[in-house]
């Protein structure tokens, strides 16, 4: 057991290191906090992992007598992630001041990066760069609205710049808005887009413009509009669209033919297992957010 020493009954905030087993013995006093979400823990986890943790005034919150307030799902991550951070810590707090924390509206990622301005074009370029660290990162983990930190997301934005923009704004937003599937929003199927654009130039393009505006066709058994008309008829849940993309970009690209759309668990562009039931739904990344 580590010592920790803070005297709850004081008000006061201070800055500490807290190790996964002060985080540990924090928890023990924790009784008065929401239902412990795993996603959230998870999440902060990952972030702790990739480093873009950061110090704000949403750190811990203990009552007089020691009774921790706020901060269980970052106590949880320390010591899921094993990794020890800097928080902020105010002790000495009334026990009704719980009613009034987490009112606020949660940031999004959107709201936390700018690439360009814009509120929806930006929103657009800030969950596609998560959709990417997601396809990329080989995680097997359930959807979290702060599973892909802010610094990540700027990461994989300025990485695969060319391949975003190339596809959002010489394909998908030229895209008339008669013809615009709602197949064609999911930032899923964006962000593989842009990484079959990224390591397959011209033929990502191609396949991109296709899928999207619905021709040239090459004919009834064109993989590109059989997924594409499939998509559009029978509206499938977030897995299965992905691995009709995915079968319908490795067709593409073998030329092979086809009058029904098959299905491919994992993008032919890309060498690990990515695409899991439970990371498909999307990314909403935030840093800290709210506990």
């Amino acid at each position: 057991m580590e010592e920790i020493s803070l005297d709850m009954s004081v008000r006061a905030t201070v800055i500490m290191i807290v190790t996964p087993g002060m985080a540990a013995e924090f928890l023990k006093k924790n009784g008065v906090n929401r239902p412990i979400r795993n996603t959230h823990v998870n999440g902060y986890a990952q972030v702790i992992r990739e480093g873009g943790f950061k110090t704000t005034h949403q750190g811990l919150a203990f009552a007089f007598n020691g009774t921790l307030l706020d901060g269980q799902h970052r106590l949880l991550a320390i010591i899921k992630s094993g990794i020890a951070v800097e928080m902020m810590i105010t002790t000495g707090l009334e026990l009704d001041t719980f009613d009034s924390m987490d009112c606020g509206v949660t940031r999004k990622a959107s709201d936390r990066v700018t690439f360009t301005k814009g509120v929806d074009r930006n929103a657009k370029l800030v969950a596609v760069s998560g959709g990417i660290h997601i396809l990329i990162s080989s995680r097997k983990v359930k959807y979290a609205r702060n599973l892909v930190s802010a610094k990540v997301i700027r990461e994989r934005y300025e990485e695969y710049k060319i391949s975003i923009h190339t596809i959002m704004d010489e394909i998908f937003y030229k895209v008339p808005a008669e013809i615009k599937q709602s197949f064609i929003n999911n930032r899923n199927v964006l962000a593989a887009c842009v990484l079959y654009h990224h390591y397959h130039n011209g033929e990502g393009f191609e396949f991109a413009s296709r899928l999207f505006h619905g021709a040239p066709s090459d004919g009834i058994d064109d993989p590109i509009l059989v997924t594409r008309s499939y998509m559009t008829r029978k509206k499938p849940g977030p897995k299965e669209q992905m691995e009709r993309l995915f079968w319908a970009m490795k067709a593409y690209h073998e030329g092979k033919k086809s009058k029904k759309p098959g299905k491919e668990k994992d993008p032919f562009f890309l060498q690990s297992e990515i695409v899991e039931e439970e990371i498909i739904e999307g990314v909403e990344g935030v840093e800290n957010g709210s506990d």
